[in-house]
C-alpha cells in the first residue's frame, strides 16, 4: 500500500507537466497563404523581352517563423503551355516571415527569344520550409495561385527606337504648338503689333503669327469688326480661315457671309 501511494505521488508532477505542455503543442500551427487573385501580365508578352509581373502577396498563417520560396508548377486545370521554371524569376529567393507576417515578393517574367507563340498557364506556388509528418510521409506546406499570359509575335527590330519620334512630334509638340498659338492671340496680340483700327482695347495685328494662327493674329481687325469673316483685310495679309470660308461659300455649304467692304467704318458698333 505504501509503495502504491509513493508511485501515485511521483506521477503527479509528470501529469501536471503533460497538462501544461499539451495546450502549447496543440495551439502551435504552421501554414503559408498566397493571394487569391491570379498573376496576370498587363498585355501580350513578346519573345526576347523581360516583364515586371505584379508582386505576389504571401503570408505566414502559422504561429511559427517560416521561410517562403516561390516557383511555378502546373497544379490546376487551364488552357495553355506550361510556364518553364526558368522564365519565372522572383526578386527574393527565400523570404523569412515571422508568425502572421506577410510580404509582397516582386517577380519578373523572362521570355526567351525562341519562345513559342500562344497561351501559357501554370500556378505560382509558395513553398514553406516547415512540414507536417503524416505517417511515414512528410507533407510540405504550400499554397498556389494561377499565372497566365500570352506570347505574341516578336516586335520588329527597331520598332521601339522609332516609336518615340512620332509620339513626340505628332503628340506632344503638336498639342504644345496648338495651345500656345491659341493663347498667344489673347496675349501677344494685345502687346505687340500694329493698330490700324480704332478700338476701345489694346488689340493689335501681329503678322508673325498669321500663318500659324490661320489669320487669327490680325486681331485688331477682328476686334474692330468681329462679324467679318476675314480678319486679314489688307492686300498682303494672309488669312487661311477666310480662304476656307470662301471655298465653303462657293460650294454652297455656307451663306450670308459678311465680308469686308471699302465703306466700312473703323469699327463696328
Amino acid at each position: 500500500m505504501q509503495r502504491r501511494r509513493l508511485a501515485a505521488i511521483a506521477t503527479l508532477p509528470m501529469a501536471g507537466f503533460l497538462l501544461l505542455a499539451f495546450p502549447a503543442v496543440a495551439s502551435a500551427s504552421i501554414g503559408v497563404g498566397i493571394q487569391v487573385g491570379p498573376v496576370r501580365l498587363a498585355g501580350i508578352a513578346h519573345a526576347g523581352q523581360t516583364y515586371d509581373l505584379p508582386g505576389v502577396y504571401v503570408v505566414n498563417t502559422g504561429t511559427e517563423p517560416e521561410t517562403v520560396r516561390l516557383d511555378v508548377q502546373r497544379l490546376s486545370k487551364g488552357t495553355g503551355r506550361d510556364v518553364p521554371k526558368s522564365w519565372f524569376r522572383p526578386g527574393q529567393t527565400d523570404v523569412h516571415l515571422d508568425a502572421r507576417q506577410s510580404a509582397t515578393i516582386p517577380v519578373q517574367l523572362v521570355v526567351p527569344a525562341d519562345a513559342k507563340l500562344g497561351r501559357y498557364f501554370s500556378d505560382v506556388v509558395a513553398h514553406g520550409s516547415a512540414s507536417i509528418e503524416a505517417g511515414a510521409a512528410s507533407l510540405g506546406v504550400a499554397a498556389a495561385t494561377r499565372l497566365q499570359f500570352t506570347v505574341g509575335k516578336p516586335v520588329p527590330a527597331g520598332f521601339w527606337s522609332r516609336l518615340p519620334s512620332p509620339l513626340v512630334w505628332a503628340g506632344g509638340v503638336r498639342v504644345l504648338l496648338l495651345h500656345h498659338v491659341t493663347w498667344s492671340i489673347n496675349s501677344v496680340c494685345h502687346m505687340f503689333g500694329r493698330r490700324p483700327f480704332d478700338t476701345r482695347d489694346r488689340s493689335t495685328n501681329f503678322a508673325p503669327l498669321a500663318l500659324l494662327s490661320f489669320g487669327e493674329s490680325w486681331h485688331n481687325a477682328h476686334h474692330a469688326h468681329p462679324s467679318w469673316a476675314r480678319h486679314g483685310v489688307g492686300r498682303h495679309q494672309l488669312d487661311v480661315s477666310a480662304i476656307v470660308i470662301r471655298l465653303f461659300e462657293r460650294a454652297g455649304w455656307v451663306r450670308d457671309v459678311r465680308w469686308p467692304t471699302a465703306s466700312a467704318p473703323s469699327r463696328d458698333g
